[in-house]
């Protein structure tokens, strides 16, 4: 309160007052004005950038039927050509001198509230609006300057600027750039902007290994906000199926089949990002899916790593192949043996890398359950009952003694018949899978010699 006296009171509108009747209070009893007081104020102004010369039109309330000495500001630099005014909307034509600022209304020594910032911009264009990072943009206008001066994206500066004069620029999108407005400052100070470029670009994979069927996120921007005909993931040369969902600045997508360690892209509308590494930790292939205790198998895939550690392991139903057991690691090829403590029957073979475990498949240990009967003489048939024999006997073997069976009637995955070979022995009957003997049952053969 500025003076009080009996028949005047001078009082500065405090801040947050808004359009309303004046409350006066003496001795607790609160006198009311007649009449509103109607605060000056800035709502809005349309639009929000433009070159000089560019007509914006300013509302609020307040501002009184007539100029009557008010003025209007863009920063600093005062605005003189005002086509119309009243008391809830004023145009005014932005000065060639002006700069990016805040518009106020300015009466005596106060002044409007501000936040509705017009950015004075002499960009006609840009070209392209979108691209990945590293994309050449030519930007024209006007008045730039003819030396150069600083180009941004966002708050990254471009570090390539290929060619400037005073009403064109081309230049490189920086590393680190984000969607946002691009600006360009010349070396008078004069700032231009208001128009954006969308960055495609993945900034981030989590996590970032997996295998077939795991969810993953990639973080980025310039995605768009639904995935488009011909919008695309691709991890390597394989293209992902299965979305589950899509925005503009994340993708949620599936591991698919047969895919590998590779770089993991988005193409959007034709534009391919940068490919960030995913490392695929997968099993595709076994050099057989049977066989029995001790027998060396193939294991082919990615993501293994480039060595057994404590980290990464070979499991069979979920123990650790011990280090003995491994005959060769590599990040796409291991060979182990079928460790002693694997169980006779289905089992499942899987990768553990640095905490992430591969898809499982499926092993069976060759094992014989049982053979019927258990004595015979030279020619009699023998049906061996177990696991893991495989479903062609090709260049697997049964033995008496370490005597070759001659006579192979049937062979399928779970029972052999075979005839007890001429001059063998009472001993041991083994299966040969691959050269590594199974478990042994023995059988008593009956000789008769006259």
């Amino acid at each position: 309160i500025d003076s009080w006296y009996n028949d005047i009171i001078k009082v500065k509108v405090p801040a947050g007052a808004a359009t309303g009747k004046v409350k006066v209070k003496i001795n607790n009893i609160e006198y009311i004005s007649d009449n509103n007081f109607e605060l000056t104020s800035i709502s809005s102004i349309n639009p929000h950038y433009g070159p000089a010369g560019t007509v914006v039109d300013i509302y609020g309330t307040g501002f009184g039927e007539a100029r009557v000495g008010r003025i209007i500001k863009i920063g600093a630099t005062e605005i003189n050509a005002i086509t119309s005014w009243t008391n809830n909307k004023i145009t005014v034509i932005i000065p060639a001198t002006a700069i990016s600022g805040t518009i106020k209304l300015i009466s005596g020594a106060s002044e409007t509230n501000a936040g509705n910032i017009f950015n004075v911009t002499n960009i006609v264009s840009i070209t392209p609006v979108r691209g990945v990072i590293g994309t050449i943009v030519t930007i024209n206008g006007s008045n730039f300057g003819d030396t150069q001066g600083t180009v941004k994206f966002g708050a990254t500066a471009a570090s390539e600027i290929i060619s400037w004069t005073n009403s064109k620029i081309i230049v490189k999108v920086p590393a680190d750039a984000v969607s946002g407005s691009v600006s360009i400052t010349s070396t008078g100070g004069a700032v231009h902007n208001g128009f954006n470029f969308e960055v495609v670009n993945i900034t981030q994979i989590t996590p970032s290994a997996g295998t077939y069927g795991d969810e993953i996120t990639i973080s980025g921007s310039g995605f768009g906000v639904t995935p488009a005909i011909g919008n695309i993931v691709k991890i390597g040369t394989i293209s992902v199926s299965e979305i589950k969902s899509w925005s503009d600045r994340e993708i949620k997508f599936i591991v698919p089949d047969k895919s590998v360690s590779a770089k993991t892209s988005v193409t959007v509308n034709g534009i391919t990002t940068n490919g960030v590494d995913f490392k695929v930790i997968a099993i595709s292939s076994l050099s057989q899916n049977y066989g029995p205790i001790g027998m060396p198998i193939t294991i082919k895939g990615s993501g293994f790593g480039g060595a057994q550690t404590v980290n990464n392991s070979v499991k069979f139903s979920g123990a650790a192949i011990a280090e003995i057991d491994i005959i060769k690691w590599s990040d796409t090829e291991i060979i182990a043996r079928i460790p002693a403590s694997a169980a006779a029957g289905s089992g499942s073979i899987h990768i553990s890398s640095n905490g992430v475990a591969s898809n499982s498949v499926t092993f069976e240990v060759t094992h014989i359950n049982s053979v019927n009967p258990v004595q015979g003489t030279a020619g009699t048939q023998l049906i061996i009952y177990g696991t893991g024999f495989g479903p062609l006997r090709g260049s697997n073997n049964v033995i008496f003694n370490s005597a070759s069976a001659a006579s192979i009637v049937s062979w399928v995955n779970d029972k052999i018949t075979v005839a007890v070979p001429a001059n063998s022995v009472s001993g041991l009957l083994e299966v040969v899978i691959s050269g590594v003997k199974s478990n042994s049952k023995a059988v008593s053969i009956i000789s008769i010699n006259s």
